[in-house]
């Protein structure tokens, strides 16, 4: 049973993930931090004008890529946590790609996969 799973938005990260990997001329088997900041900022919804994280709403979306219930929930605490623990002074893009390391790529396999 899904939770609140959205198919549409999650293709279309998937995709994103490929085409900026592709792009940025990285793998697309091994997620670097740039290719997910360029997804994420194809999104629209996720980064701000600054191209920080839009916190409530990174934590929240992750509902549109995770089906599981108990999922969702380690994942939501796991990144809340790590965003929590990120007091490293940096701002800007630097903290956002050290954020993406740290708590991003390691939740993306918990993430269902695009059908």
């Amino acid at each position: 049973m899904a939770y609140s799973l959205d198919p549409v938005r999650l293709r279309k990260f998937s995709d994103n993930l490929v085409k900026c990997s592709e792009e940025l001329g990285t793998s697309t088997t091994s997620l670097s931090a740039e290719a997910l900041l360029c997804a994420m900022g194809r999104d629209g919804k996720l980064l701000d004008d600054n191209g920080e994280y839009i916190r409530d709403a990174v934590v929240q979306d992750l509902k549109d890529v995770i089906s599981d219930p108990s999922t969702l929930k380690r994942a939501q605490e796991m990144l809340t946590k790590c965003f929590d623990d990120d007091q490293s002074g940096s701002i800007g893009r630097e903290r956002t790609i050290k954020i993406a390391i740290k708590c991003i790529i390691p939740i993306l396999p918990l993430f269902d996969k695009p059908q």
